[in-house]
């Protein structure tokens, strides 16, 4: 084997290696998200603030914008799609022993690019929105982790389901710093 042969294999392989990273960390972005909606009856939590009622320690959520979930579903989404097309040209080029032409890695460039930059954005606001959520909930909370439990119930009156949140923005943003990294690297 040669050595440019080598060189190309090891390439081809870390490029296959990226992109199968970026398929399983935007399925940990997506999915908690989704999830999310669910328990919240629609509504998304990032950058949600809101006081607390003293007559019976009910939360009063000012919900913000379904768009910051709904934003962070959409890049998850197509950064799968991208990624798991890219696997695919990858597949077919290396079976027909085919180069790319300079046409398609620029535009490959760019739309990794694109992708990379969205899933920065998706995950600084998982992260500064869930921030925003929790410094609303430790005015009561010791801690944001402790609204999620099941007898907490902080809101009765929108019908949410606070058991997860915690669990499901911590792989959220797992997910998304780690496919960013991934689009990055």
């Amino acid at each position: 084997m040669s050595e440019e042969g080598c060189f190309s294999n090891s390439l081809v392989l870390t490029q296959v290696t990226g992109y199968i990273v970026a398929v399983v960390f935007g399925l940990c972005a997506l999915v908690p998200t989704i999830l999310h909606m669910v328990d919240f009856n629609g509504h998304c939590l990032l950058f949600t603030n809101g006081t607390w009622r003293a007559a019976d320690g009910q939360f009063l959520a000012k919900w913000s914008s379904q768009l910051y979930c709904d934003y962070n579903i959409l890049w998850s989404f197509v950064s799968i799609i991208i990624a798991l097309v890219q696997l695919y040209y990858i597949y077919k080029h290396t079976r027909r022993y085919v180069d790319k032409s300079f046409l398609y890695v620029l535009s490959e460039l760019l739309i990794c690019s694109l992708a990379g930059c969205s899933a920065l954005v998706g995950a600084l606001i998982a992260t500064l929105g869930y921030q925003r959520w929790c410094d609303a909930i430790m005015l009561r909370f010791q801690e944001c982790e402790d609204a999620a439990s099941v007898t907490a119930q902080i809101d009765r009156k929108d019908g949410i389901d606070t058991s997860h949140f915690y669990i499901h923005f911590g792989i959220v943003q797992f997910g998304a710093w780690l496919c960013w990294a991934s689009w990055v690297g």
